[in-house]
């Protein structure tokens, strides 16, 4: 946040107060879900509603050959870091040595989540275990490439599939 700006309130209808140096700034959402920003009174309204298409983190785990397996589908950000982060720590506190993530249905990570996934996978590999991440989507496999986390978490499935510390299997 920039010097002087400080949040009078956050989320929907969210405005800095900086001493009038600047426009103020609103996120409206309307009762069709449509989010709009304006700027101080110069009427500008852009309507972000076909840009901002968010779909949820949905979670579920179930019991696998090694080890727990979490499906995730939806968008793993900075919104749902949290969520993530409760899910994955309560497998590695019942004991965990091997998780499996089944991305299959995950359509987008950003650093965050990846950075969730690096911890759970440092801890894993610490306790002589590991997290696999199977079948992720092309643009989820390309984030993790991209950011060196597939050097930490084996990612397994489809064409996507990079080498990781326990190498590839399609």
């Amino acid at each position: 946040m920039a010097a002087g700006r400080l949040p009078a309130t956050r989320g929907p209808g969210s405005y800095w107060n900086d001493g009038g140096r600047s426009k103020v700034r609103t996120e409206v959402k309307t009762p069709d879900g449509c989010a709009s920003v304006r700027s101080g009174d110069d009427g500008l309204c852009a309507d972000a509603s076909r840009l901002n298409t968010v779909r949820a983190l949905r979670a579920s785990v179930a019991a696998g050959e090694s080890g727990p397996v979490i499906m995730l589908s939806g968008e793993a950000d900075i919104a749902s870091a949290v969520q993530l982060t409760a899910l994955i720590s309560g497998q590695l506190n019942a004991g965990a040595l091997h998780l499996t993530i089944n991305a299959s249905g995950l359509s987008y990570v950003d650093s965050m989540a990846v950075q969730v996934l690096v911890v759970a996978a440092k801890i894993l590999r610490a306790r002589g275990g590991g997290l696999v991440l199977f079948r992720p989507q092309r643009q989820v496999a390309r984030t993790l490439t991209l950011m060196g986390a597939d050097q930490m978490i084996t990612i397994r499935g489809g064409a996507e599939a990079t080498s990781g510390p326990g190498g590839t299997q399609d």
